[in-house]
């Protein structure tokens, strides 16, 4: 039987979308590390938030989701999914429209679809220190490009020198702080490869 004349044919394109963007974030190092740390205790979290700072973290959801994991942590709390839905509908994201109010039932809603996806998605948890590395990674190459259009823009404007050192310096620091943060990194994986190679 063929469709009606006029009949559009049911193509669930928008959904067909959704699934090809969640399979695509499913791999994101944001992602993985996001759903690696709510598998693990606020003990073994607790090192890897010192490392990676809420602003290496780009996606506003996954940002908004590692603001929480922080508080439940620094309130001595392990980051378990229902944990940290259920302080998500009372702290929003520090980047919302209005940080001070409430989250609504929609925003809520999104979150916990995060969360089930980001948990249920986790590669390995003990793979958490991994996923902090290539996120601060990721950091530093946006920053970095975004640092170097600014100061295009900025020379193109004909900002003055005190304006054009002074964005410079900023660059320097931030670049620095997450260089070394990567750096530190590294350094926290290599006793866990040596302990691996050593059970092997």
């Amino acid at each position: 039987m063929t469709a009606a004349a006029g009949q559009r044919p049911a193509a669930p394109r928008f959904t067909e979308r959704r699934h090809a963007e969640s399979l695509a974030r499913q791999w994101d190092p944001e992602h993985q590390l996001i759903g690696a740390l709510m598998h693990l205790e606020a003990t073994r979290v607790a090192p890897i938030l010192d490392l990676v700072p809420d602003h290496a973290i780009h996606d506003p959801i996954a940002r908004w989701a590692y603001e929480i994991i922080g508080a439940l942590v620094d309130a001595g709390h392990d980051p378990d999914p229902v944990a940290v839905l259920a302080t998500g509908s009372r702290q929003p994201a520090r980047q919302a429209l209005n940080p001070e109010a409430t989250p609504s039932a929609r925003q809520h809603h999104r979150l916990a679809l995060y969360l089930a996806d980001a948990y249920t998605s986790t590669v390995s948890p003990s793979l958490a220190l991994s996923y902090a590395r290539e996120v601060l990674e990721a950091a530093y190459r946006r920053s970095f490009r975004a640092h170097g259009m600014a100061m295009v823009c900025l020379a193109d404007a004909g900002a003055d020198h005190a304006t054009l050192t002074q964005h410079l310096g900023a660059a320097s620091d931030e670049l620095t702080d997450l260089s070394r943060r990567s750096r530190q990194s590294c350094a926290r994986q290599q006793p866990n490869r040596e302990f691996t190679a050593e059970a092997n």
